[in-house]
């Protein structure tokens, strides 16, 4: 438990155990309200990520190019509009 990230895989285990000792009911009404911690579980290869120096400079490259890439989302989006109106 000394690790960031195995504290979290902890919390987000220990949350999904609760709705099964409660009675049927208040189980199928959403229970105690912890599913959105289940979302954290895309965190899990954020670990690899860091792990790995080789893949970790890619995802710097990658993130570093976003803006640029931004630019050309926008002139994407133009011929999306275009063609979508042409109905071609």
């Amino acid at each position: 438990m000394k690790d960031s990230w195995n504290i979290l895989d902890f919390i987000i285990v220990g949350s999904s155990y609760p709705p099964y000792f409660m009675d049927q009911e208040t189980a199928q009404d959403g229970g105690l309200g912890l599913s959105g911690l289940r979302a954290f579980r895309v965190m899990r290869p954020l670990r690899t990520i860091s792990s790995i120096k080789g893949l970790k400079v890619l995802m710097q490259a990658l993130f570093t190019a976003m803006p640029l890439l931004i630019d050309t989302l926008y002139i994407l989006m133009g011929f999306f509009l275009v063609f979508s109106i042409g109905g071609a």
